[in-house]
């Protein structure tokens, strides 16, 4: 059989002798909510520059005009990030194979204010922000892995000395969305922010007894959103909530008082989404339409309609495990001191009262412990800080609730919303300590005097897993998957509408986590990709369980889906969305330039006179001696 070769064939093996592209690229995204768009985009087509390395004051200063900027860890900031798109230059590559030096923050002083319990908050959490991730870049920009970034940074080096051929680059990311999220959402170009939130409690049945929620927020954001691992914002807190709940699979809950609910919430960072989504439903959810077994409600399409049997009235108690990865402040035994933040206008509810006992009688029944606790002086910090709880308070400001934060007062956190907030950020060395204690002051909360015996081997592979890389054993065996590489927390997008929404590898991870936990009878039926669980139903390891876990919209009460379409209806709450791109890609090329163009000009002249010349004497010498011409 004889082998063709067709032209694409032959395009794709000179397009790969010419480029070779960058393996592990994040590219900055364009974001837009109703009055503005934030965020990176390239010109359809691709943006095109030398490679220039900026690690230097000195090479700041002499940035050459059409220029791929390489920026050194430790000049991603947003001083230098201005004033480098500000000039003329195509396009920025971030390095991340040496670690920034500096704390940095690229998010705001006040995260999420328009959207909290606050109508005028007056409190700056993250004096370390100077609000980078929130500029608009007229160009593509990419954060690089790590053997990317040793490769920019010798291909930057090379050019500097001057040597011919200079590397190059092709930077492609261009972003359909423009104007804002009305505009956008019209023309089909974006998606709105969000995705799937998560909540399970380990009594099949709620409502006959009050409830304690245990949550934490699941997403996490950065200016690279690819990159936004989130440790100490995020990912500790999905640790110790995980293993909190794998301490209460194996106690008998039905003994306790109250009824155990867990929740991680999506979308916080964008307006507090999932939980928003969460009170809203299980307060004035109102079904116009169900489906055919009364499981699904098709408008507004729900699929699953669990949160129904949740009576948000007997939500007794929150706490919430926030900010905990790395509590700074010790006591006089030299114990780490996780603070304790309420409404003051609470100190005198009955409940909360209480709630903060429970808390000091587990100090004390917990002496040999590296961890303790301490409340917030509300003289010197008035507010709570960001959290989901403040949406729960929004709807009833009398429940006891206790937000958890390893800060007493303004975020102790050296890179909240940054590229470097990884496990390196992290104090590791008090992880199963936070959860024994936890576990345990969730079990004397609730009415239990069980003895909490934490799996510290448990808890120590899944800080692996969600702040270093999802190929440890327990992410193949919970979402039958085996990726590899950073655990991103990033929201995401709803998807192209609600019957066709989104999940992500990590929401789909927790979910199956807390159904196994939390599940209550196993069946024989047998499931995998092909064959699903009935409903009510999940399936883990090839077997159906029968768990009361759920998935929730984390999708904005601002925006609807009407007539086949999103549409922005409610200004006041979030209205962030995400536009739509065909592809990104980062591509390095050795550049021509002007003395070799010109002697391969010179040199092709000249062999093409030669054979002109060769052709000219041998038609001649032919048509004399043979008359063929």
């Amino acid at each position: 059989m004889t082998k063709t070769t067709t032209l694409a064939q032959t395009n794709s093996v000179i397009n790969n002798k010419i480029y070779h592209n960058a393996d592990n690229v994040y590219p900055c995204t364009r974001l837009l909510d109703a009055t503005r768009q934030i965020g990176c985009t390239g010109i359809d087509g691709g943006n095109y520059g030398t490679l220039y390395l900026v690690d230097s004051d000195e090479s700041l200063r002499k940035v050459p005009s059409d220029a791929i900027v390489i920026l050194d860890a430790d000049y991603f900031n947003g001083t230098v990030l201005k004033k480098v798109t500000s000039g003329p230059i195509s396009g920025v590559l971030v390095l991340t194979d040496t670690p920034k030096t500096y704390p940095y923050s690229p998010d705001v002083t006040s995260p999420n204010s328009m959207y909290g319990y606050y109508s005028q908050p007056q409190y700056n959490w993250n004096p370390l922000a100077d609000e980078m991730s929130f500029g608009q870049y007229r160009m593509p920009i990419f954060g690089l892995g790590f053997d990317d970034s040793v490769q920019a940074r010798e291909y930057g080096t090379y050019n500097r000395l001057g040597k011919d051929p200079l590397w190059g680059a092709q930077l492609e990311s261009f972003m359909h969305a423009a104007t804002n999220a009305h505009v956008c959402l019209r023309r089909g170009y974006c998606q709105p922010m969000g995705s799937k939130s998560v909540w399970s409690a380990f009594t099949p049945n709620l409502g006959q007894r009050d409830i304690l929620m245990v949550i934490a927020p699941m997403d996490a954001t950065a200016f690279f959103h690819g990159m936004a691992v989130g440790a100490e914002s995020t990912a500790y807190a999905q640790v110790v909530l995980l293993s909190i709940m794998d301490t209460f699979s194996r106690v008998n809950t039905s003994s306790l008082d109250l009824d155990l609910v867990f929740a991680m919430f999506n979308g916080e960072r964008w307006g507090y989404l999932g939980s928003n989504r969460f009170v809203h439903d299980v307060t004035n959810f109102k079904c116009q339409e169900y489906g055919s077994n009364n499981n699904t409600c098709l408008q507004p399409y729900t699929v699953d309609l669990g949160f129904l049997s949740f009576d948000f009235t007997r939500v007794k108690y929150i706490v919430e495990l926030n900010q905990i990865g790395n509590p700074l402040t010790q006591d006089k035994e030299g114990r780490a001191v996780f603070a304790l933040n309420s409404l003051a206008s609470n100190t005198n509810n009955v409940n909360q009262k209480a709630l903060l006992e429970y808390f000091t009688n587990t100090t004390a029944e917990l002496p040999n412990l590296n961890v303790t606790v301490a409340s917030v002086d509300p003289t010197k910090v008035t507010e709570l800080p960001p959290s989901s709880t403040m949406t729960f308070l929004k709807q009833n400001s009398s429940i006891a609730h206790m937000v958890v934060t390893d800060h007493f007062g303004t975020y102790t956190n050296q890179h909240f919303s940054s590229i470097n907030d990884l496990y390196t950020n992290i104090n590791a060395s008090i992880l199963s300590d936070t959860v024994t204690y936890f576990a345990t002051l969730i079990d004397r909360i609730a009415g239990g005097h069980n003895a909490i015996v934490p799996n510290a081997t448990y808890a120590e592979e899944l800080f692996y897993c969600l702040t270093q890389n999802y190929s440890c054993g327990y992410f193949p065996l919970y979402s039958h998957d085996s990726s590899d590489g950073l655990p991103p927390n990033y929201a995401n997008v709803i998807g192209p509408s609600p019957s066709g929404m989104f999940i992500s590898a990590q929401a789909l991870f927790i979910y199956q986590q807390m159904t196994y936990m939390a599940a209550y009878k196993t069946t024989d039926a047998v499931c995998n990709y092909e064959v699903t669980c009935a409903a009510g139903q999940a399936c883990f390891n090839g077997a159906c369980l029968w768990s009361n876990t759920h998935f929730h919209s984390a999708q904005s009460l601002g925006i609807d889906y009407v007539d086949g379409y999103f549409t922005i209806t409610n200004e006041s709450y979030s209205t962030w969305v995400e536009s739509n791109w065909d592809f990104y890609n980062v591509k390095y090329f050795q550049m021509g330039n002007k003395p070799t163009e010109i002697v391969f000009l010179v040199f092709g002249l000249i062999e093409m006179f030669i054979v002109a010349g060769l052709i000219f004497v041998s038609q001649r010498y032919l048509s004399k001696r043979y008359k063929l011409l």
